[in-house]
């Protein structure tokens, strides 16, 4: 019998149907060998008609091709296809962000509230001056780690930079503190002349000597840092000339009303005992500015909020933070601005109306007072030396 593989793909020879054929019946003899063998040099017959060059049998076009399987070639395992990924293989991960976010914050406000209840507590026993300043003679070497964090996250840095890239001419800055603004002014812009740097902690304003700019532009800027108290001492003069100073008490700069062109002061307010009166005299300061926009007053505070709910939870702790810190910072700034004379022409609010940004100028009480000054020196001089100024023709 033909194997398999032959049946599928040639036809069965003669002498094997013949040997099937006569096994099959049960006659097969000696003779037939012969038959079978001289068949079995015959090549197959051709059935139909002899086909012809060029042309294909009509018999054998019409008959199907075997079956053979295809094998296509196994993918390597470098070019097999990417399986496609599980979009929920990360499902887990909002999960532990969400668990995480909430374990921090519900720490943070547990922190806070525990602080704010010890605080309160603490608060109804103490007596703090209205004027708390003399805390910074203590806190001067830890000051920017207390505050540093706290501002960044705030953003309160931010806003120091955008209130300090205004400053031109003359700049005087008020309760400098550390010199936390020395970096922010446009010191290669020149647009600034001099700057003259104010407090009335000598430990503070040491701390802000050292972060004034050395290189650069800030080398040619008249820089000079003044240990005095702005609300009961005259307002200091602008450098006009000179080379750069450092600390000095010197009393030949100081007058009734400044030549400055800018008065810059942060976080200033709430360190005050009379928060009115300091900014009146910032509005002198720049009273004789030469600037064709005139005089400017640059301020960024803190105080109370829009909320009477956050205003109490900050009375509650005032005198505790000013005991700790040397600030009253539930003070209402907005008044204190509206009655010291200064004339408002920006103001924003941020963080619940807490943090507060200003761009004033002199009132017009703080401009008829220059006026009355003006004349009350001319006067004098007319007594002393008996010639009329140019600008009293009677």
């Amino acid at each position: 019998m033909p194997r398999i593989n032959e049946v599928a793909t040639s036809p069965p020879h003669v002498a094997d149907l013949w040997r099937s054929a006569a096994s099959a019946i049960g006659s097969h003899k000696p003779g037939d060998d012969r038959v079978m063998a001289r068949h079995s040099q015959l090549p197959p017959r051709q059935h139909g008609p002899t086909p012809r060059a060029g042309v294909p049998n009509a018999s054998t076009a019409t008959q199907p091709k075997p079956y053979t399987p295809s094998r296509r070639p196994q993918p390597s395992p470098s070019s097999a296809p990417a399986k496609p990924k599980d979009p929920m293989r990360f499902r887990n991960v909002p999960l532990i962000l969400g668990m995480t976010t909430s374990l921090v914050l519900a720490y943070y406000l547990s922190t806070v509230y525990m602080g704010y209840k010890a605080d309160s507590e603490r608060a109804a026993t103490l007596d703090v001056p209205a004027d708390p300043s003399a805390r910074y003679n203590q806190t001067f070497q830890s000051y920017d780690a207390d505050v540093d964090s706290l501002e960044w996250i705030m953003g309160i840095k931010r806003l120091r930079a955008k209130l300090c890239a205004r400053a031109t001419g003359h700049v005087l800055e008020s309760a400098v503190g550390t010199g936390r603004n020395a970096q922010y002014y446009p010191l290669d812009e020149h647009r600034i002349n001099s700057v003259t740097m104010v407090d009335k902690s000598r430990f503070m304003l040491d701390k802000a000597r050292l972060k004034w700019p050395k290189d650069g532009n800030a080398w040619f800027i008249k820089a000079s840092f003044r240990h005095l108290d702005m609300v009961n001492e005259p307002v200091p003069r602008p450098m006009d000339s000179g080379t750069r100073t450092n600390v000095t008490d010197s009393d030949e700069f100081k007058t009734d009303f400044g030549g400055f062109d800018t008065a810059v002061q942060t976080m200033g307010i709430c360190s005050t005992g009379e928060p009115e009166k300091l900014l009146r005299i910032l509005g002198k300061a720049v009273a004789d500015s030469q600037a064709k926009e005139g005089g400017q007053i640059l301020l960024l505070e803190h105080g109370r909020s829009y909320y009477d709910w956050l205003n109490k939870m900050l009375d509650g702790i005032a005198p505790a933070h000013a005991e700790r810190h040397g600030c009253w910072f539930n003070r209402d700034v907005g008044k204190i601005v509206e009655e010291s004379g200064l004339e408002i022409l920006e103001e924003k609010r941020y963080h619940f109306g807490t943090t507060w940004w200003f761009v004033c100028k002199p009132g017009k009480g703080i401009m008829a007072e220059k006026i009355a000054v003006e004349d009350s020196k001319g006067a004098a001089t007319e007594s002393q030396t008996g010639h009329k100024t140019w600008w009293r023709p009677w």
